[in-house]
């Protein structure tokens, strides 16, 4: 999952009333690196499945718990011989409720993994975690009510201008009246499927990246469309206090497949 964009008690923002959590999500990924669609991945989870190394990128627990990855950037390339960080998420979603997850973030060596970032929250609160190979403890930070946006990077990093972009639009959509609220599905899918990119002569190549300066400009897009990598998925989630309100899924770019309802309800009774 590399775009994570949390609209979290935006109206407590404005107005001084509670509204939950909604989150509007992009997966980026080789192509042919093998996924399913969300369904129950462990008791009471529902989540992605990654089908080549195990664990999910995005989930939700029943209790209205939800926890999302992205991958932090790095052109040393990956350490093969790391725990999946896909693990991580499903760590946190057995946990069942936001702080024995905390408290499982904590008991990690985030040495064992490649670094990443997660975003996790209950509808009540939202909390990022970073976690980097160099050191053994993973950073929780709380957040406050407002739009925030995960890439690959930390939470607003100078280095990241997608993430600061896909901000001010979605601060855009919340004074348009567009968001947070997931019956208006069409504004927030239109968010994750733009394939605006900067003019060529702007984009900044990071020190160290192995890439032409065409194809830094081809993963600035929201929705990412290159010959062997892009935008494989894309999720929307609507949490309150206790409850996943909302949960959609499209099997493919937004620009290209429909999000439809997961069936949560469904999915969780044949469980058990």
């Amino acid at each position: 999952m590399c775009t994570l964009i949390a609209f979290h008690r935006i109206h407590e923002a404005s107005e001084g009333t509670s509204s939950g959590t909604l989150v509007a999500a992009n997966r980026d990924e080789f192509y042919a690196r093998p996924a399913r669609a969300p369904e129950l991945i462990a008791p009471h989870v529902v989540a992605g499945v990654d089908v080549s190394q195990g664990g999910t990128w995005l989930g939700v627990h029943a209790s209205g718990l939800f926890v999302g990855l992205t991958n932090q950037r790095s052109f040393g390339g990956r350490d093969a011989t790391k725990k999946t960080r896909g693990e991580v998420v499903l760590r946190a979603l057995g946990a069942a409720e936001l702080e024995p997850a905390l408290a499982t973030l904590r008991e990690l060596d985030a040495r064992e993994y490649n670094g990443f970032n997660l975003l996790l929250g209950d509808g009540d609160r939202l909390v990022v975690a970073y976690a980097r190979p160099e050191s053994p403890d993973v950073e929780l930070q709380e957040l406050g009510a407002g739009v925030h946006v995960l890439g690959n990077d930390r939470l607003r990093s100078p280095d990241f201008p997608k993430a600061a972009r896909i901000e001010r639009e979605a601060q855009q959509l919340v004074r348009a009246g567009a968001a947070p609220f997931t019956s208006q599905v069409e504004p927030l899918r239109a968010l994750l499927a733009n394939h605006a990119q900067p003019e060529l002569d702007s984009v900044h190549v990071p020190p160290g990246a192995p890439f032409p300066r065409e194809l830094v400009r081809a993963l600035e897009a929201t929705c990412i469309h290159t010959p062997h990598y892009g935008t494989v998925s894309s999720t929307l989630l609507e949490l309150t206090p206790g409850h996943v309100a909302q949960y959609w899924h499209a099997a493919g770019a937004p620009c290209q497949a429909p999000l439809r309802p997961v069936p949560l309800a469904t999915l969780l009774l044949a469980g058990g």
